[in-house]
């Protein structure tokens, strides 16, 4: 409409080989952290107040300190899958299609890290941390709410 400023957040797309590099990487960050290492200390302890915020974070929603490392790091798988299935064009059937393969690859790969785990010595199969994988998973739709008003450029459109 006339005298209505639509702005428009541009996203650089990089090429699908990166993008999908990336997706791998914290795959196996995720892997190399649930299954092959020993199970972390507790991290807050470092930190001043640290064990405060985990307490107030832990009575308020429920989850563990681990937990909380779950649900972060499964809203950035989410997020890179997000980026390496990104066509470029906000179509509205694909956008709704591909946040729905995001969530459920990311909860499908929570899932498979937990098996793993049941059958690792020194890990737990736990419901809880599925459920924070899940929730963290579900960070990424508020990306497919606003990819509408995001223009997504190839980085090979900069060149001019």
């Amino acid at each position: 409409t006339h005298g209505q400023v639509r702005m428009r957040v541009v996203v650089p797309l990089l090429p699908k080989s990166l993008r999908w590099t990336g997706v791998v990487a914290v795959a196996a960050f995720i892997f190399y952290a649930s299954v092959l290492t020993d199970p972390p200390t507790i991290a807050a302890e470092g930190i001043v107040g640290g064990e405060d915020i985990f307490r107030v974070l832990t009575d308020t929603v429920g989850f563990a300190q681990s937990q909380w490392r779950h649900f972060a790091a499964y809203g950035v798988l989410a997020y890179a899958l997000a980026y390496a299935v990104e066509r470029g064009s906000p179509d509205d059937d694909w956008r709704w299609q591909s946040a729905l393969l995001v969530v459920g690859a990311a909860v499908l790969y929570g899932i498979g890290i937990e098996c793993v785990q049941y059958f690792t010595p020194e890990r737990v199969f736990d419901v809880r941390d599925m459920v924070a994988n899940t929730l963290g998973a579900l960070l990424v739709l508020p990306w497919y709410a606003v990819r509408p008003v995001v223009e997504v450029r190839s980085l090979v459109d900069y060149r001019s």
